[in-house]
């Protein structure tokens, strides 16, 4: 498993494109697999997603509030969807560095992205 795949679920979660319950049934499904991987950083997101699930399910937290928890676990990030008139497709940027600035019109060029 890799950290980008965490990361995608913990925002789909966050977005409310994933359900509470569709959350927790990934987290538990992939732990041994995290587990087994034995990278730190991902085990700690997944340890730190397990902790906070057990917190709500003992009524210590509030859902709310894990959401929050996770959403903080994501780094900052810009994302764009668009498409254009006769493709099937949606195309996704995702701009990890806040000082680059990806806003404007985007314009199709071959087959490529023009950003102005």
């Amino acid at each position: 498993m890799i950290k980008d795949e965490i990361l995608r679920i913990f925002g789909n979660f966050c977005s409310g494109r994933l359900s509470l319950e569709q959350f927790e049934e990934w987290v538990v499904s992939h732990l041994q697999e995290t587990l087994d991987s034995g990278d730190k950083e991902c085990i700690a997101l997944m340890d730190e997603a397990d902790t906070l699930l057990m917190e709500l399910g003992e009524g210590q937290i509030a859902e709310s509030l894990l959401r929050n928890e996770i959403e903080a676990m994501i780094p900052a990030t810009r994302t764009i969807e668009f498409a254009f008139p006769g493709y099937d497709s949606v195309f996704t940027i995702q701009e990890l560095d806040p000082e680059t600035d990806i806003t404007g019109p985007v314009q199709p060029a071959d087959h490529s992205l023009v950003f102005e």
